[in-house]
């Protein structure tokens, strides 16, 4: 499967370029969007499958940074703090992958999409759903297995996520911290996956490992970016990316329906 000419044109490149730091900006920023980012855009100007090829990579290093960034003992200490929510996620994830053939195109895309806009839009109203700093094994289990479950049928982490996240009053650190512990190994799964599945080959590895660069430039700017705006602007900026995702989203499955 050859998704990678040789003559890609330089005016191609940099656009590509620019869309890969966009979308690194918006993740460092926020923590997640990135593979939608640049799904929605570059497979508006290529193949679907080119695109998807060309993310792979830098949504494996990008995640792995927004990890890492503020040291292992950073990161250990909030995988400790959020066990629960990544265990029960990991758990749901495996089996709730196997409806994905029996159900109709484009119907968990709704499902999803739905809740997120109801929960972004009226908190931006001004009536938050608030949740305890410490909400118990029993709510942060369910929210886990949520999100796992969307994961499993759909590949879309992020926004039920954020949204719990969000609904915590998450620092805003270790909630881009977080986002990238959570993001890291489905990406690097998804990556294996398309290793087997052709679409990340010998040709299109070399473009992916390209948008790399572009990619951590823009994840660098957007985590200084993250941490000079306020708490209060930073949520109210995720609750903006969550209506625009959940727009997309609803978008999606009701072409996929029609």
């Amino acid at each position: 499967m050859d998704l990678m000419p040789g003559d890609i044109s330089l005016s191609l490149l940099v656009f590509s370029f620019a869309v890969a730091m966009l979308a690194g900006f918006v993740k460092g920023v926020i923590g997640f969007a990135f593979p939608t980012i640049m799904i929605a855009v570059l497979g508006a100007i290529m193949p679907p499958e080119q695109a998807l090829a060309w993310l792979l990579l830098p949504t494996v290093t990008t995640n792995l940074w927004q990890s890492v960034r503020q040291g292992v003992k950073a990161m250990w200490k909030t995988m400790r703090k959020y066990g629960v929510f990544l265990v029960a996620g990991c758990v749901v994830i495996i089996p709730s992958a196997q409806i994905v053939p029996v159900m109709p195109p484009g119907a968990m895309q709704l499902l999803i999409s739905v809740p997120v806009l109801i929960y972004a839009i009226t908190t931006l109203a001004g009536k938050p759903v608030r949740l305890p700093q410490n909400p118990g094994r029993g709510i942060e289990a369910g929210v886990g297995a949520v999100a796992g479950f969307f994961g499993g049928v759909s590949g879309t982490w992020g926004p039920p996520t954020a949204a719990f996240l969000t609904a915590l009053n998450t620092k805003k650190a270790e909630q881009v911290r977080i986002q990238g512990i959570i993001y890291f190994p489905a990406a690097v799964v998804l990556a294996l996956s398309h290793l087997y599945s052709g679409v990340l080959n010998a040709d299109t590895i070399p473009a992916s490992a390209l948008m790399i660069v572009p990619a951590m430039l823009g994840i660098v700017m957007g985590l200084k970016m993250n941490d000079r705006i306020r708490q209060s602007t930073f949520q109210r900026i995720t609750l903006i990316a969550l209506i625009l995702a959940g727009t997309n989203l609803a978008a999606r499955g009701f072409w996929s329906i029609v």
